[in-house]
């Protein structure tokens, strides 16, 4: 099946109406095996986020063309997340939804937004008013206690807020790629879970917190 180099009507309707699209050959089966290959000589702790093999499933494949035919020209991204789903037992840490990690489905899925800040959560329970607590989880961060500010930022490199007015507390993304690199039908294989439509869901709530105080996020 030749590979793709542009997203069909169809395609597009898909991915307006569930907020993703499944491309099929898009990334050719050499460049899948040298990525596997790549992570699989990978030294213990080795960072592989600028490695070729990984940079190549987006600049050297046919998602390139298809993006510069959807969105338009971008830069070729020099960086990328390399995400494996790690084998053993999970913790008892509690994770940012409030539940401990070995609590969770299927290797202790949680559900995000891209784009907001990341802190570790709390252990222990938090004893004082609901500002008090706030203020520490932030102070917990990797700027130490700034306060509520534009400064702080996020253990994954996210600001608290894009804004030196602090009114915009959610990055953005034209386009987020995720190249499968295993069987994604085998359970526990795979890093991305979505909901389909959610994108309208959360735009109807982001209109309506700026209709309130022309601010937006969490």
């Amino acid at each position: 099946m030749p590979n793709p180099t542009a997203l069909t009507p169809e395609q597009k309707r898909a991915l307006y109406h569930n907020g993703f699209v499944i491309v099929r050959n898009a990334v050719p089966p050499a460049m899948v095996q040298a990525a596997r290959a790549r992570i699989a000589a990978a030294a213990p702790g080795e960072r592989l986020a600028e490695a070729r093999e990984m940079t190549d499933l987006v600049n050297a494949s046919s998602v390139t063309p298809i993006l510069n035919e959807a969105m338009g020209p971008f830069d070729p991204p020099s960086t990328c997340q390399v995400a494996v789903t790690p084998v053993g037992p999970l913790s008892d840490r509690y994770v940012s939804i409030g539940y401990r990690e070995r609590d969770l489905p299927y290797y202790g899925v949680r559900m995000h937004m891209d784009g907001a800040i990341t802190i570790a959560p709390p252990q222990e329970p938090q004893q004082g008013a609901p500002e008090e607590v706030y203020a520490r989880y932030f102070a917990s961060g990797p700027s130490g206690n700034l306060g509520r500010s534009a400064a702080v930022m996020g253990t994954n490199g996210t600001p608290l807020f894009q804004d030196p007015e602090m009114t915009l507390g959610l990055g953005s993304f034209t386009a987020f790629v995720f190249a499968c690199l295993n069987d994604q039908t085998r359970e526990g294989c795979g890093q991305t879970v979505v909901l389909p439509g959610a994108h309208h869901a959360m735009e109807a709530y982001f209109r309506q917190q700026r209709r309130i105080n022309n601010h937006l996020g969490p």
